[in-house]
Order: C-alpha cells, then sequence, then structure tokens
C-alpha cells in the first residue's frame, strides 16, 4: 500500500486489530488501585511492547474505560514511544539539517531524539489540553461504525488518523509534555498521601459517536498535502490549509449559524462558529502538521553575467524591431536600469537616481582606470550624491553597458 522508508522510530506493518484494541481486563488486586474516575490511577500493558504502565503512566484513550455507542471501551494504552507513526507512511517529516539524498545529514552529528521528532508519542501527551482518542474511537467518530480490518480504505485511514493524532501531540515540544506530566503526578502522589481529596477532575471518556473535534477533516488535509508541490515533492503547509476554508464555507452555509459578533474592525469581523474546525485540538493539529512539514521559501538567486547579456540580446533584438522612438527610447531605459543595478550592485531605488549623462560624460576617463583586457571600471553617478559608484564591471558587461548609453542618445538630451 505505501512504499518502505525504513525511519527509525517507525512503527513496522500497518495497523492491526490486537495493536489497536485491547482484550486485557484489570486483575482483583489492580481493580483495588484504579479509580475509573480519576487516570492517574489507571494502568494497562501497552498495546505495542506489552510492558505495564501505572498511575496513568503512557498514553491512554480518553475511552479507556468508557463505551462509546453500542461497543464495549476500547482499553487502548501505549508506552509514549510506542505509539508511533506507521513505516512507509508518506507524510513528510522536516529536519533540523537538510537532508542528503541518502537520508543522513552530511557533516553533522544528528542526536536520535532530534531524528525522531513527530514520529511518536510521549509519556502524558493524552493529558495535554486536548482529548485524545485512540484511533480506533476515532475511526468511530468519522465514520459511526467499527473498523472492516480487511478493508484497504479502512486500514489506510487508521494510518491517517495515527498521524493527524501525532501532529496534535507535537503542538508541544517533549520538555513541556515531561514536566508537565511529572510535575503532575508528583503534585497528586504527594498531596493524597497526607490529604483527603476527591475527585478533582471530571470523569475522562466521550461515549457519544461524534467527530466533534474535525478529525475527518484532518484526514482529508492530511491527503490533500501528498499532492506535488511547485518547488517541493509536496505542497506546502499553506496551501495544504486551503482544505479548511473550503469546509468552513461549506459548513456556515449549510447551518446559518448565528452566534453573534465576536470583533469587528474596519474591513474584518470575527464570528463565533461550532464548526469542528475551529476547535482547540483542530488548532492543535494545523499546528503540529506546519512544525512537522515546515515552510520552505523560494528566495531570489542571484543572476549572472550570461543571464544578464541574455537579457540585453532580447532587449536588442527588440530595439531593432521597434520603429517609434518612444518605443525604443522605453527599451534602452530598462536595459540600462539592468545593467547599471547589475555592474554597481545598486538596490532597486538606487538604480534610478543614476544619471547616464554623467556615466557618458566620464566615460573615456573611466576607460584609462583599467586595461579592459580582464575589467574595466565604470563610474556611475548618482543624482543627489557627491561621491559616484565604481562599478567593477568584466569586459563583457562594459560593453554591454557601452552599448545601452550609446543606443539612444536622446534618452538624455
Amino acid at each position: 500500500m505505501f512504499s518502505t522508508t525504513g525511519v527509525p522510530g517507525q512503527s513496522e506493518g500497518g495497523p492491526v486489530r490486537n495493536k489497536l484494541l485491547s482484550n486485557w481486563t484489570l486483575s482483583s488486586n489492580d481493580r483495588l488501585r484504579v479509580d475509573e474516575g480519576n487516570f492517574l490511577t489507571w494502568r494497562s500493558p501497552c498495546l505495542e511492547c506489552s510492558r505495564k504502565n501505572i498511575d496513568g503512566r503512557g498514553i491512554f484513550c480518553a475511552n479507556f474505560f468508557t463505551s462509546k455507542g453500542d461497543f464495549p471501551p476500547c482499553g487502548a494504552a501505549y508506552c509514549g514511544e510506542c505509539y508511533q507513526d506507521y513505516e512507509g507512511d508518506p507524510f513528510p517529516v522536516q529536519r533540523t539539517l537538510d537532508d542528503e539524498e541518502i537520508g543522513e545529514e552530511s557533516g553533522f552529528e544528528v542526536d536520535e531524539e532530534s531524528k525522531r521528532r513527530f514520529l511518536h508519542g510521549r509519556n502524558g501527551d493524552h493529558v495535554m489540553g486536548v482529548r485524545f482518542e485512540c484511533d480506533v474511537c476515532n475511526f468511530r467518530n468519522i465514520n459511526e461504525r467499527d473498523v472492516v480490518w480487511n478493508s484497504e480504505s479502512d486500514l489506510r485511514t487508521l494510518r491517517y488518523i495515527r498521524r493527524a493524532s501525532l501532529d496534535v501531540m507535537w503542538s508541544r515540544e517533549s520538555g513541556t509534555v515531561k514536566d508537565n506530566f511529572q510535575r503532575m503526578q508528583r503534585d497528586w502522589k504527594d498531596a493524597k498521601d497526607v490529604l483527603s481529596i476527591g475527585n478533582i477532575f471530571p470523569k475522562m471518556g466521550f461515549p457519544e459517536m461524534e467527530d466533534r473535534n474535525g478529525v475527518g477533516v484532518a484526514v482529508i488535509m492530511l491527503h490533500a498535502s501528498r499532492r506535488k508541490g511547485r518547488y517541493t515533492d509536496n505542497i506546502q503547509h499553506g496551501t495544504a490549509r486551503k482544505t479548511v476554508t473550503w469546509y468552513m464555507n461549506a459548513y456556515t452555509a449549510i447551518t446559518e449559524e448565528d452566534d453573534g459578533t465576536l470583533f469587528a474592525a474596519d474591513d474584518r469581523t470575527l464570528f463565533a462558529s461550532s464548526s469542528p474546525t475551529r476547535t482547540k485540538w483542530f488548532q492543535k493539529f494545523t499546528l503540529g502538521m506546519k512544525r512537522r512539514t515546515g515552510v520552505i521559501r523560494k528566495q531570489d538567486e542571484a543572476i549572472n553575467s550570461e543571464q544578464v547579456l541574455a537579457v540585453l540580446e532580447t532587449g536588442e533584438f527588440l530595439w531593432n524591431r521597434a520603429t517609434d522612438s518612444q518605443e525604443r527610447r522605453g527599451i534602452a531605459n530598462i536595459m540600462a536600469f539592468v545593467v547599471v543595478g547589475y555592474g554597481a550592485s545598486l538596490r532597486g531605488e538606487e538604480v534610478v537616481l543614476a544619471s547616464i549623462r554623467g556615466i557618458r560624460q566620464f566615460w573615456d576617463e573611466t576607460q584609462k582606470m583599467g586595461t579592459c583586457r580582464d575589467f574595466c571600471r565604470v563610474l556611475i553617478f548618482q543624482a543627489g550624491t557627491n561621491a559616484p559608484a565604481l562599478a567593477h564591471t568584466q569586459k563583457i558587461k562594459e560593453l554591454a553597458l557601452l552599448r545601452i548609453v550609446k543606443m539612444v542618445p536622446q534618452v538624455i538630451e
């Protein structure tokens, strides 16, 4: 279904039932220690490695003890690092350093954790401000049915859901997640040993089979992000986000919700919305996705003398073809702009201050400053400045400049 990448830190194979749904039941001894209403007492073996997590450590589905619809509790729990992206998934991950074609960073040592960013969860990710529901529970929310385990499209959807959940998790850095969870565990342990405290948290769980967080839209957005980009292998985050735009437009048109204006300015108004794409979960998803994919900007690149000459050849062709003096004057001005800016390394606003009359006036004198075999010097006079710019140009550029300033004498008359 997907090509194998062999990236370390990814789960081998694809989604399978026994790695997503648990048949484990609490022993009588465990039941004495577990309070279903307090997730800091939960314990369960990891679905991936079978290691037992206790005292809420790891990543627990919000429906660990909650039936969703007619389905029994999923019992899904993982060690943080065992909740991994699947091997061969096609979603791009930006690295800190540029990757070589062979997949290695050239000339730098990168620690293993940096290589595995965005590929796995962390202990405590399920209590970092947004509800975590396991892959199967999210699938049921989206489709209002169970997974068909021999369906290729269902298994592919589970992969996309896993990627969306990991993007939500990686909207927070590992240090933030670790510090938050460790402080939570320590404060709770210290307090319960000496104080009488009931359940300070609401009961975790979401029994309704409903996609309130827009996981279905996130899956569509992830699929759209795989399209080929203009400058990159995949479209960039800003283009992928257009999925949210069309969904929000359609959702608002269908519901015609009118919850009142939250903010109004001269040319912008913000409205309250119940759209799933306006939830905290979805905002964390888009942030995590942006961090994973990064933003690649194609900067303006420098041009060389051959490219300048190619522009001049085009200008000369247009000049020879033109019959109107005003049209020729315009062509000469453009070509002079190109050569003066390039030869003297002037910024755009500086080129317009150049005086072609001054260049022509001192042309012969400046040619005595060099042999013109290897390079020539040309004084670029600018209006409103006392000192002219000295352009060191290769002879080929000097000849091009000479051609321009002598092309149309009427430009400076």
